[in-house]
């Protein structure tokens, strides 16, 4: 072994998204869920304004710092389930909130740290900008609004704290150059973003676009000494930039390694070395020879958009998220509840007629 301590070969393991070897057992260590925690619902008048102030924030010890845009919450408003929570918690028009969590043992601590809270955005300019939630089952419902968002973003670049807002404010202005806004959902804390450019991606003219914004993202990302995989890993559309991020040399490492541990580039091929381009349509959950031929329905799906009255659109509604496959959400599939069949599952019917 080189050096005086052992190889670990879990570490290796971490984070090689299945390329290298399957995993039979896991030992996990498990942490006590906080009994106590507060959340501090801060509004600002403009995004750039939520992102410059991240930086101060984290220095309270909140244990979550966490973005909601204004896309977001003008959805959340649309949807039934969603809208009293939404007014309950968002006053005014805001472009953007961030939610702050204190999560200490001593509910006291934590209700001072949210009085600090609100000091603290007097400072940075916003007076009495943070609504409190204390009440556990109110904190769930502003958590739930949230975490909706998370199945209409994509991206997951992360730069320091410092350059977090004029990352933002530049990748901005990089969707205007291509005709186009972008939906973001960020850990602010940490510097994370998930960013979606509105585009289309069965129309090759978008797919090409959707490639020279994120060659001009991870540009910035890597001036910024930021990561191009923030936290969902590389996969087919982050793989192909390491080169760029990492050098030749460490490449070529990651290849060796591969090789050593699968010859046979059985497990997960394209993931990490040797990967596509992320435009190969070929690999789209919609390819260039897409269609569906116009059919009728016995039900009214005018509310969606293409072949079948709507059909197609409700259908192409679903992104493969598994959203549906949860059961601690308060309405999802019903029938997968009961069977615990993918088959059954609102993903499963979607992919079957979407391959159909």
């Amino acid at each position: 072994m080189p050096g005086d301590k052992d190889i670990n070969l879990a570490e290796l393991m971490v984070g090689s998204e299945g390329t290298l070897g399957l995993t039979t057992r896991l030992r996990l260590k498990l942490s006590p869920l906080p009994q106590n925690k507060v959340v501090g619902v801060c509004h600002f008048p403009t995004f750039y304004g939520a992102m410059d102030a991240a930086q101060h924030i984290v220095r309270l010890g909140p244990t979550a710092v966490e973005l909601v845009d204004r896309t977001i919450m003008e959805l959340a408003r649309d949807i039934p389930l969603y809208r009293k929570v939404v007014e309950g918690f968002v006053r005014g028009r805001p472009d953007a909130l961030l939610l702050v969590e204190f999560a200490e043992d001593e509910q006291a601590e934590n209700l001072s740290r949210l009085k600090q809270l609100g000091q603290l955005m007097g400072d940075l300019g916003f007076e009495n900008a943070v609504v409190e939630v204390i009440d556990p089952a109110a904190q769930k419902a502003v958590w739930e609004v949230r975490k909706s968002g998370l199945n209409i973003v994509i991206e997951d670049c992360a730069v320091p704290l410092e350059h977090l807002a004029e990352y933002t404010k530049r990748l901005t202005a990089v969707f205007a150059r291509h005709n186009t806004t972008g939906t973001w959902y960020a850990h602010a804390s940490v510097g994370c973003l998930h960013v979606r450019p509105i585009l289309n991606l069965k129309l090759e003219n978008d797919a090409t676009a959707m490639r020279a914004i994120a060659e001009e993202a991870f540009d910035m990302v890597k001036e910024y000494k930021g990561a191009h995989s923030g936290e969902h890993g590389d996969g087919l559309v982050r793989s192909e930039f390491h080169q760029k991020m990492y050098g030749r040399k460490l490449i070529q490492t990651f290849e060796e390694i591969k090789h050593l541990f699968d010859p046979e580039n059985i497990f997960n091929p394209g993931k990490i070395v040797h990967a596509a381009k992320m435009n190969d349509r070929s690999l789209f959950r919609y390819n260039a020879d897409y269609q569906v031929e116009e059919f009728k329905t016995a039900f009214d799906w005018s509310q969606h958009y293409g072949a079948g009255g709507g059909f197609q659109g409700a259908v192409e509604m679903c992104n493969n998220n598994g959203a549906c496959r949860k059961f601690d959400a308060g309405v999802m599939c019903p029938s997968f509840r009961v069977s615990r069949n993918e088959r059954d599952s609102t993903r499963g019917r979607a992919n079957s007629l979407r391959l159909a």
